[in-house]
């Protein structure tokens, strides 16, 4: 995937290659850290104007990798990287997929629970719809400071995710 997409908002892809042991990858380098960290720091908030310039980067990335077929399926803070400029970048494509050669749908049960659309955890067919779900996850936490389904309780993350 990282080989095929190329975007202003996406992590880039500088080399790719593997011994008989080990893969090696080589990606541009983003040294502002994750969103996750910004979100971290205590009494911190992000200003509304920030906050809509960031989820706007991100969704222009996600329709990018929409308009090509393929599905983020991890769309959290961790995954989402501050370059140097600024600008947000998304990162770590492990569980992506690539569904335009399957009806644009799939039905794997993957990702991070508290960004998981409700389709995911009923283990029906989904498709691009649940990175669009995981955006309005994040904006409600940069926000908030917290997802909107968060719990101590695993199986309360969930019974609030469906209802």
């Amino acid at each position: 995937i990282c080989k095929n997409i190329k975007h202003p908002f996406i992590v880039g892809l500088h080399f790719a290659f593997q011994s008989a042991t080990k893969f090696y990858i080589g990606l541009e380098y983003i040294p502002g850290g994750d969103l996750m960290n910004l979100l971290t720091r205590k009494n911190e908030f992000l200003q509304p104007d920030s906050i809509k310039l960031y989820i706007a980067e991100i969704a222009l990335a996600i329709n990018h990798l929409h308009s090509n077929g393929i599905i983020y399926r991890d769309l959290k803070p961790e995954n989402i990287l501050i370059s140097a400029d600024g600008n947000l970048k998304l990162t770590d494509f492990g569980l992506s997929k690539d569904v335009s050669l399957c009806n644009d749908q799939t039905s794997t049960l993957c990702g991070t629970l508290e960004y998981l659309a409700p389709e995911i955890l009923k283990k029906e067919k989904y498709s691009f719809e649940v990175d669009w779900w995981a955006l309005g996850v994040i904006t409600y936490e940069l926000f908030y400071k917290i997802t909107p389904f968060y719990h101590r309780n695993k199986e309360n993350i969930i019974q609030s995710i469906l209802n």
